[in-house]
Parts: C-alpha cells; structure tokens; sequence
C-alpha cells in the first residue's frame, strides 16, 4: 500500500470516528468542554475536538494546550523524539486531510525565554466562538448574534440566530456546538457552490458512535453510559 492510500484511509477513519461523536446527543457538551481548556485547542473544527476527546482518554493524557510543529518552534520549543501528538483535521471539510498538534510536555525547551502558542490572545470562550460561526459557514448558515436573558437558538432560511445573555459562557456555546454538530454531519464533505443550505428543522441526534479505528475506541468523557 503506497503512501497516498494509507493517508486516504487513516483520514477516512479518523472523520468515521469524530463523526461517531457528533451524532451523540451530548456532542455539544463534549467539544466544547474540550475547546474551553485553552485557546490553542478551541481554535481547532468541530470535528478536531471530537477527535482529540476520543484520543486522549485511549492515550490516558490530559489535553490542556496544543500547537504544532512550527508553533512550538516560534515558542522556542522543539518537539521530542518519539512524541506521537494528537491528530486533527487541517480544515472543516474532510477532504483536506489531517495532521498532527502536540502538548507541552511532548516538547522541550531550546533557549530559556519562551512562551508557548496560546499566551497571548483572545480567551477560548472567544475563539471557540468564532470557531463555530466558521463551522457555519462551511455549512451554508450564517450566524446572528442576538440578546436574551435565556439560550435560544433558530435555524432557518440559511441562518442560525443564537440568544444568550453572554454567548462566550459554556454553556451557550454547548447548545451552539450541538446545532453545529447536527447540521455538520448533514452538510455534504465537499460544496461547490457559496449557495446557502435551505431551512431545516433540528432533529434528534443519531444514537451511539460508529465504529472506530483502534486508537480512538475509548468513550469520551461526557458520553452517556
């Protein structure tokens, strides 16, 4: 098997296996449990946080910062021999392929002043936000940020409208991954028009993962028993 193939296959285990997650009832409240540890990894899709639950309960770690190979060089970090970091997909659409973020401690440090990829910047509630309103777009729906002193969301006629008293709060941004994931997996893996997606009405979430592939099998946290 060439190279090429075996990168077509892993991503396409990879993208069954965030899926698995998406469809659960409970998505919204596992991604974004997961985006809210810390900028560097609320700045990764929807499917991305699906993907680095489910590895790290396999692996036995803690995510709490992520940065790629690059990132942690410009932090003067270099990554450690053997380190086999945490996959993620390069963009929304799954057609674009995959690679590999790190944590702290699969890097070391090669000059004393250093910093690391997610100490400066916007909170995580902030940039998961824009994270998901980039989710939406993909799908065809724009969002509209509206006041309200209850969470309410409206999908229809190509936009999602989300209400909340603040929007970077957990548990808002929860019921806003949920829509996320819900129009997600209904949104085909490639569009090839800008066209917006027409109105849909939300539906229950699919029952139980799918099957995935060997290094991602464990239940994420949040999941029900």
């Amino acid at each position: 098997m060439d190279h090429r193939t075996r990168g077509r296959e892993r991503l396409a285990e990879l993208v069954a296996a965030a899926d698995s997650v998406l469809a659960l009832p409970e998505a919204g409240a596992i991604t974004t449990q997961m985006a809210l540890r810390s900028p560097t990894i609320g700045r990764w899709s929807l499917r991305s946080q699906c993907l680095l639950s489910l590895q790290e309960h396999a692996s036995g770690t803690t995510v709490t910062e992520l940065g790629t190979r690059d990132a942690w060089l410009e932090h003067g970090h270099r990554i450690r021999k053997r380190a086999s970091g945490f996959y993620v997909l390069s963009t929304q659409n799954r057609e674009r392929g995959c690679f590999r973020v790190f944590t702290p401690d699969q890097t070391r440090a090669i000059h004393t002043d250093t910093g690391t990829p997610g100490s400066k910047g916007r909170g995580p509630g902030a940039v998961w936000l824009r994270t998901l309103r980039r989710e939406l777009d993909w799908c065809g729906y724009a969002l509209e940020l509206a006041e309200g002193e209850t969470v309410h969301l409206e999908v229809a006629a190509g936009r999602v409208v989300f209400a909340a008293e603040r929007h970077t709060k957990r548990k808002p941004l929860e019921a806003l991954a949920q829509v996320c994931a819900e129009l997600t997996l209904a949104t085909p893996a490639r569009r090839h028009t800008d066209t917006r997606a027409a109105p849909r009405q939300r539906t229950a979430a699919a029952p139980g993962p799918q099957a995935m592939p060997q290094s991602t099998r464990t239940r994420p946290e949040g999941a029900h028993q």
